[in-house]
């Protein structure tokens, strides 16, 4: 059986965390979804976890407010994790995905 995971659920917990953390650095989070997002077959563990480390990534390269945006999709569901910031410049391109501690 696959782990099921409801999205509703995991927004709600993502914004009671992360909320208080991007506000020690005066920024905003805002969390924005339709009622009635489909449970999506797969863990919540998994979800939690990229979504964490988008949010973080936000916080850290951007700038202003972060937006996490889920909608339906045939078949499942989308989230998507935005900032304000001007994005990756033309010299971090090369080694965006190059680990660092």
């Amino acid at each position: 059986m696959r782990p099921e995971t409801e999205l509703e659920e995991l927004l709600r917990r993502l914004e009671a965390d992360w909320r208080p953390r991007l506000a020690r650095d005066r920024r905003t989070l805002r969390v924005s979804f339709a009622r009635g997002l489909p449970m999506v077959s797969v863990s919540d563990r998994a979800v939690r976890q990229i979504v964490d480390v988008l949010v973080d990534n936000a916080m850290r390269h951007g700038e202003g407010e972060v937006r996490v945006t889920a909608r339906a999709l045939s078949g499942g569901g989308a989230i998507d994790v935005a900032d304000e910031g001007s994005g990756i410049g033309d010299a971090d391109r090369d080694r965006i995905f190059d680990r660092r501690e």
